[in-house]
């Protein structure tokens, strides 16, 4: 459990995980040793990674969409391995409700979304129906970005 402390140095690290310590002991007016040995504990006790976020606009990928997927029960597992495996699949997860997985598919545009559903989604039997939810903005919110596999294709394009 966290106490207070913990959960502003938190709140401050995810405006910008970069600011010093010096800045996090101002702005939260303790003193950068307490800052220091707070963080080193959130870290140590796995409360906080430190991660680096790609800003999917500068790389290229413009299109987010969730999809609901309802899927043959004998098949559950076949399709699991099938969707962790795609790079352009981020987040996949068992749900309960109409769906039997959300999954977060990333692309660079509409054109490749298209390509993504015609050529992995439609050819799957086992995926009895697919509704997309396609993401007009994000307003609270960051997506994990693309495959780090996929950054150096973003970069060199």
């Amino acid at each position: 459990m966290i106490d207070s402390l913990g959960s502003a140095i938190i709140a401050e690290l995810e405006k910008n995980g970069r600011q010093s310590y010096v800045n996090l002991a101002k702005s939260l007016r303790v003193s950068e040793t307490t800052v220091r040995y707070r963080i080193k504990r959130l870290l140590d006790t796995g409360v906080v990674q430190i991660i680096g976020t790609p800003e999917l606009k500068a790389l290229g990928y413009n299109f987010l969409a969730m999809v609901g997927l309802q899927v043959r029960l004998a098949d559950f597992v076949m399709v699991l391995d099938q969707l962790i495996k795609h790079p352009n699949v981020r987040y996949l997860a068992y749900v309960t409700g109409r769906y039997d997985y959300i999954a977060i598919i990333l692309t660079r545009s509409s054109d490749e979304f298209a390509h993504f559903m015609e050529s992995v989604i439609s050819v799957m039997p086992s995926i009895l129906r697919a509704e997309t939810f396609v993401h007009l903005r994000v307003y609270k919110g960051k997506v994990i970005g693309p495959d780090s596999g996929q950054l150096s294709l973003a970069v060199n394009r």
